[in-house]
């Protein structure tokens, strides 16, 4: 098997270490054992299959974050983490290195819960099932590998959760704006619905979240779907569909503190329109 000379500078744990490579730029080295035995300020030989994952990509913020989650978290809460995002990757493609803190730290928080016997409720649970859809199937096999190593039982609503934070490193936003944005819609679907006294059908609502997605994250809108389906119209000042929409706009605008353009509040008169 290829191995490679490394220079440790600190060892971390069991598990990692912390080498120095050229131009003096550090890199945190994970793999079972890689750490065991071995002494700072030395160098050693690693077998390449040995190491599972290797930081280096990182600010010296992300990178003191990192050490710290590695000499004083529970092993085995990262290594199922570790199990988790490796799961995330094959299917999304690497995602931002923040996740290995964020998703880490909220095992550990979930975990204490439950082993106290505190119950986890999650208001966006039905939101995240039929929004997040790829995301929670990876909290499924997720929620397996956490029973089996610790033998507690997780509630779905804790593969929301799970779901929430891969997404997150997934499209490379803080956790809050997820959240932000899952507070958003099922503001505006209720209003909706309590508006015309209508349920609205799970596709339609689905169109929605890519809106408040896209204005989020301020990205271009996506206008094609509606277009095909719409035909854009102004409504009359003081109707029923008028109120309606000048509501979400001033929900919208209070929840991000930034006012929507006349494009975006199009798109939003587009889908008022498209559901109705």
């Amino acid at each position: 098997m290829p191995k490679r000379r490394y220079f440790i500078e600190r060892v971390l744990n069991n598990n990692s270490i912390l080498i120095k490579g050229t131009n003096n730029h550090t890199k945190i080295l994970t793999g079972k054992g890689i750490g065991f035995n071995q002494k700072a300020n030395t160098f050693t030989e690693i077998e390449d299959y040995l190491i599972e994952k290797s930081f280096f990509n990182y600010d010296e913020t992300l990178k003191n974050q990192l050490i710290d989650l590695i000499t004083n978290f529970d092993e085995n809460i990262i290594q199922v983490s570790n199990q988790i995002i490796t799961l995330a990757e094959k299917k999304f493609g690497e995602l931002n290195t923040h996740v290995y803190i964020s998703l880490t730290d909220h095992l550990s928080f979930a975990l204490d819960r439950l082993k106290n016997n505190q119950i986890i409720t999650n208001p966006f649970q039905s939101s995240i099932q039929l929004l997040l859809f790829e995301e929670y199937e990876i909290a499924l096999q997720a929620r397996e590998i956490i029973e089996e190593k610790f033998s507690v039982l997780i509630p779905d609503e804790e593969v929301g959760f799970i779901a929430f934070h891969l997404n997150a490193a997934r499209e490379n936003i803080k956790v809050n704006y997820v959240v932000q944005e899952m507070r958003i819609y099922k503001a505006i679907i209720q209003m909706i619905e309590t508006e015309f006294k209508i349920e609205l059908e799970s596709t339609k609502c689905a169109d929605l979240y890519l809106i408040i997605q896209a204005y989020v994250k301020q990205k271009a809108l996506p206008l094609q779907f509606l277009i095909e389906n719409v035909k854009l119209k102004q409504y009359s000042t003081g109707s029923k569909k008028y109120n309606l929409l000048k509501k979400i706009v001033d929900y919208i605008e209070n929840q991000t503190d930034r006012a929507l353009t006349n494009k975006q509040k199009l798109v939003l008169t587009a889908y008022i329109e498209y559901i109705i």
